[in-house]
């Protein structure tokens, strides 16, 4: 996720800021979190219980975006989003099985990696495309088609893996 909000956010920013990318505020609560999970801070019960509600409430509303930004999709890209649903699984699958083989993983763990490098396009590349005004279209007909590929290639995963 921090590769994702520095790096990502400087590839996508046109500007390319490097001090705006560092004034990300979930790259802040992201580094405050680690910082207190580290020194080993225990928070306030209902300071920690507010801040459990609001995190759970985040991918709804990520998702919420996602669907508004659907409702007015042009399938124009759905070529586009249908090859992506392909690459997606199938380029971390690749990468997966190598890194299974270069570092010899078995079990739970190469299980694990190989179920993860299947999973679909993410809701944050969305909202990514969406902030920094990258064809958030093209992003949200990628993201939807992964999602319903993942429907087939889940399972698929699952049965042999398992």
């Amino acid at each position: 996720m921090l590769l994702h909000f520095t790096i990502g956010a400087s590839i996508l920013s046109r500007k390319s800021n490097l001090l705006s990318v560092f004034k990300s505020p979930v790259l802040l609560a992201t580094l405050a979190g680690l910082t207190v999970n580290l020194i080993n801070v225990e928070l306030w019960e209902p300071a920690a219980e507010t801040l459990d509600l609001l995190g759970q409430a985040a991918i709804p509303l990520l998702l919420f975006t996602l669907g508004v930004r659907l409702i007015g999709v042009n399938f124009s890209d759905w070529k586009l989003g249908a090859l992506g649903a392909v690459l997606c699984p199938l380029s971390g699958l690749v990468i997966a099985l190598l890194m299974v083989r270069l570092f010899g993983l078995e079990g739970l763990l190469c299980q694990q990696l190989i179920l993860f490098s299947v999973l679909p396009p993410a809701v944050l590349n969305h909202m990514m495309a969406e902030k920094y005004q990258q064809q958030p279209q093209t992003v949200a007909s990628i993201v939807l088609m992964g999602n319903m590929g993942s429907l087939i290639v889940l399972p698929i995963t699952l049965f042999f893996i398992l």
